[in-house]
Formats: structure tokens, C-alpha cells, sequence
């Protein structure tokens, strides 16, 4: 728990799980946990938690993971740099050009279509305009 002086009171999921589910009724009182906030839990029940597994909790395998993402990250990061420079030298503007026909047409709007899950249908078209 956390208080601060005209702020609201924070209390542990786990903490908040034992008063909807009935247990621990001496945590309740120690913690001082208003009896209002306590009716409220209980109505409202327990919010999802969405936590990381104990196991998952090794510091040396988060960092190795992080250090591979970043790696990643930045891998892309340059193959994107290189793009970008490509299509300035090369004058690649859609908005003065037709699409291509056929497969080529279908490839470029399957691109477009993924590109919309990461960045959105406008800001994807912008970037290639």
C-alpha cells in the first residue's frame, strides 16, 4: 500500500484477490483497508491480472532476451535507413505513378495490408507517397 497526502490509496492485486474471495480477514485488518474500499472490491469482484510467471523472472535470460531484441531492432532499423535512401535516389513516388498490374498489384497492396496493423492504412500509403 501506498499513500500519499491527498492521494488515493494502492493496494496489491493479491491483496485486493483475498478480500473478494473472503480470506485472509486479519491482512484486512492490519492493512487498515477502509471498509468502503472493501464493499467495492467485493461488488465489483477481482480485476484480470495479467502478471509474468515467476520462472520468467531470471534476470540474465530477461537481459539476454532484451539484447537480442535490440539487436533485431536495430538490424531493421538500418534495413529500413536503406530502403528509405533507395527509393529517394531511385524517385520511387506512388502518387504520380499506376499501380502495377496483376501479381506485382497484389504483392504491394498484401504490403499495405500488414503495414496497417503496425502503423495504419493512412500513415503506411503516406510513408511510400
Amino acid at each position: 500500500m501506498t499513500t500519499q497526502a491527498g492521494a488515493r490509496r494502492r493496494y496489491d492485486h493479491c491483496i485486493r484477490a483475498a478480500v473478494v474471495e473472503g480470506r485472509e480477514p486479519l491482512l484486512v485488518r492490519h492493512l487498515d483497508i477502509p471498509a468502503s474500499t472493501r464493499r467495492s472490491w467485493i461488488r465489483r469482484g477481482a480485476p484480470p491480472v495479467i502478471a509474468i510467471a515467476p520462472a520468467a523472472l531470471d534476470a540474465s535470460s530477461l537481459a539476454t532476451r532484451v539484447a537480442h531484441l535490440e539487436h533485431q531492432i536495430a538490424r531493421l532499423r538500418a534495413i529500413l535507413r536503406l530502403l528509405f535512401a533507395l527509393m529517394n535516389v531511385m524517385g520511387a513516388q506512388l502518387d504520380t505513378r499506376r499501380l502495377p498490374q496483376g501479381e506485382a498489384k497484389a504483392r504491394l497492396l498484401a504490403a499495405v495490408t500488414r503495414a496497417e496493423n503496425v502503423r495504419g492504412r493512412r500513415v503506411a500509403l503516406r510513408s511510400w507517397a
